[in-house]
């Protein structure tokens, strides 16, 4: 895992260390929309990070995120559109999503959506 790509992943990279080095934060909350996936990326980096650098276990911290909502990918530069299309590719159904919102609760979406942000999030 590199450094952040730019100051707002820096900035929320370095805070979010300091916080939890310092003992101010054990909870992690994210979710794949915040900062179009950008957010989740950047906690794995410094989950990564406070674990082979500074010796936090992995066990010291609650980490949570959010699935239902079909965000976008700003590093890739996915749309939302187009990510619902590779979601029926990959075999959600296309009536599992409600296009003017961007949701799904579809069982095989949600399930992508947990292995998806768990794999952001390095863990």
């Amino acid at each position: 895992m590199g450094d952040p790509d730019d100051k707002t992943d820096y900035q929320m990279y370095d805070s979010l260390k300091q916080s939890v080095l310092s003992g101010g934060i054990n909870h992690i909350d994210t979710a794949p929309n915040y900062r179009y996936m950008k957010s989740e990326r950047t906690v794995g980096k410094v989950l990564t990070s406070l674990q082979s650098k500074y010796g936090v276990k992995r066990d010291e911290l609650f980490v949570t995120s959010k699935v239902g909502y079909v965000p976008e990918d700003g590093t890739n530069m996915i749309s939302q559109r187009e990510m619902i299309k590779q979601y029926v590719e990959a075999g959600v159904p296309e009536s599992g999503f409600t296009k003017e919102s961007g949701h799904s609760l579809h069982p095989t979406f949600l399930k992508m959506s947990v292995d998806q942000s768990l794999e952001r999030l390095n863990l």
